[in-house]
């Protein structure tokens, strides 16, 4: 667990940095509703979370990793858009470009997350 958590915080380190410099970069031309404290904090903690309950299920049952990997994927994008749904319902310019600033580390940290559980899934 602890190699899991130094490898989150280096990955969220190196996303983080990308992200600032890139959206520094486009704040001239767009204003961010969410803050990268607000969007990086969020899917820090539902990362870690989940993969708690994905090694939580593997303890019980390793056959069952695989599917509370999927269940708990579903969750979490149902946490996204109940996260993103203040700024889909507001009548905020460019959404698309705001979206795109939550989902592309979304999809980078859900990637960190299925290479992990594949790799916790294979140790069997």
């Amino acid at each position: 667990m602890s190699e899991y958590l130094w490898k989150l915080l280096l990955f969220t380190a190196a996303c983080f940095l990308f992200h600032y410099f890139l959206q520094g970069y486009l704040s001239v031309r767009y204003a961010f509703y969410l803050s990268l404290f607000q969007v990086y904090g969020f899917l820090v903690l539902l990362t870690l979370f989940g993969y708690l309950l994905v090694l939580l299920v593997h303890q019980r049952d390793s056959e069952k990793t695989g599917m509370a990997f999927i269940a708990i994927g579903f969750l979490k994008m149902l946490a996204a858009v109940l996260f993103l749904y203040p700024l889909i319902s507001s009548e905020v310019q460019d959404l698309l470009v705001q979206v795109l600033a939550f989902f592309a580390p979304y999809f980078l940290y859900l990637g960190f997350d299925t290479y992990f559980t594949i790799r916790l899934i294979s140790k069997n």
